[in-house]
């Protein structure tokens, strides 16, 4: 019931704290989701029977798009880490990842990204990044070209994109990620459990 009241905008989690009644503000807004971690790829592949495997792809330095520069408070053009990640389900790629974290707060994350890949929030932790909350939207619609590559999908496919933005006690921005979920894959195990 507390994570129906959760999804539905009622109720907000943070990590380590506890479970709180929202502002109007974050209620009226039905599509976000705060909460500790409430679709976590990993755990509904396991959960499901499926071996979950993450698979670094690369990382690098880019400059920030309006998009990202907007998530992560910071003007557009700035320089911020990516990273990407394909989760799999036994052999099946069920989701491409794509994180991004200000350059300015991991000088060397190019030399850790492969182990950080595997466990990215242990990993900022490590670094004094500690993520208590997570503001999560969930948004149907259509993969770009790399993400279907990736997922071996055609145009067609509908897919589910989760954006994650990560949040330090005090409100500080720490990182944000687009997940792209091949629908079929959750259609396939399963409406998505939360928790």
């Amino acid at each position: 019931a507390l994570n129906e009241l959760c999804t539905e905008g009622y109720l907000y989690r943070k990590k380590g704290v506890g479970t709180f009644v929202s502002s109007k503000e974050q209620k009226d807004n039905q599509h976000d989701i705060i909460s500790p971690s409430v679709y976590k790829t990993d755990r509904v592949i396991n959960r499901n029977g499926f071996v979950c495997k993450t698979k670094f792809v690369k990382c690098g330095i880019m400059e920030a798009s309006s998009d990202v520069a907007r998530q992560l408070k910071i003007e557009t053009g700035d320089h911020v880490w990516y990273m990407d990640r394909i989760r799999y389900a036994d052999k099946k790629a069920a989701s491409f990842s794509r994180s991004y974290i200000r350059k300015d707060y991991l000088l060397d994350f190019e030399r850790d990204a492969e182990d950080a890949a595997q466990n990215f929030y242990k990993y900022l932790d490590s670094k004094g990044l500690v993520v208590t909350t997570i503001k999560e939207k969930l948004i149907p619609g259509w993969a770009d070209k790399e993400a279907r590559e990736v997922l071996e999908i055609d145009k067609a496919t509908p897919i589910l994109i989760i954006q994650d933005t990560g949040f330090t006690e005090d409100g500080t921005v720490i990182e944000y990620s687009v997940s792209t979920l091949d629908v079929s894959f959750i259609e396939m195990i399963g409406t998505f459990k939360r928790g």
